[in-house]
């Protein structure tokens, strides 16, 4: 079984906090219902989420997207399927490791590099949770991205989309287990 981030030194005290909003969102389940996030209760949060919804493995689209995540892509990612920030080689992966939140069920925590269109080379830790869609929706993975590192410029690639390259992932524990098994080694 692997540690869960969330209760050692490896978690970012923002990543923690948000693990603690959401664990108190639980009733007597595994996963609590979408109607109990209320993100008016966690303002300083806020700008951070992105919320997808589960549609197929090929199609996980952005339901929301904080104000941070909206000026670093540049857009707001509404309606975008959260895949095509992933390179085709990785996306099989990311939409499994995705999934898994749902079907172990548990949570997923990655410290990930993103690229964006201005040349920005931002390092963050992403702590992904779910949250049943009350059959208003598909199931859906609520993320929180924080940035663990200034931002570095590189060279500016107008029109290129934003990436998001994982350089580790760690399934969390939230009373189902985790995924048995080692995690494919990202490249």
């Amino acid at each position: 079984m692997q540690a869960d981030p969330c209760k050692s030194r490896d978690c970012h005290p923002v990543c923690l906090e948000f693990f603690n909003y959401w664990n108190g969102l639980r009733d007597d389940s595994l996963v609590p219902s979408r109607r109990s996030f209320l993100p008016e209760e966690i303002p300083q949060l806020l700008g951070s989420f992105i919320l997808v919804e589960l549609i197929s493995d090929d199609e996980i689209l952005t339901r929301l997207a904080g104000s941070q995540v909206v000026e670093n892509f540049g857009f707001d990612p509404k309606g975008v399927n959260y895949l095509d920030f992933v390179d085709q080689s990785r996306r099989h992966l990311a939409s499994m490791n995705i999934w898994t939140t749902h079907r172990q069920p548990c949570g997923v925590w990655a410290l990930t590099e993103q690229h964006y269109p201005e040349g920005k080379a931002v390092r963050s830790e992403m702590l992904g949770l779910p949250l049943d869609g009350d059959g208003i929706s598909g199931p859906l993975v609520l993320f929180l991205r924080h940035a663990v590192s200034k931002p570095q410029f590189l060279h500016k690639k107008p029109g290129h989309q934003p990436t998001n390259n994982i350089l580790d992932l760690k399934f969390i524990d939230i009373g189902a287990g985790v995924p048995a098994g080692p995690l494919p080694t990202p490249e």
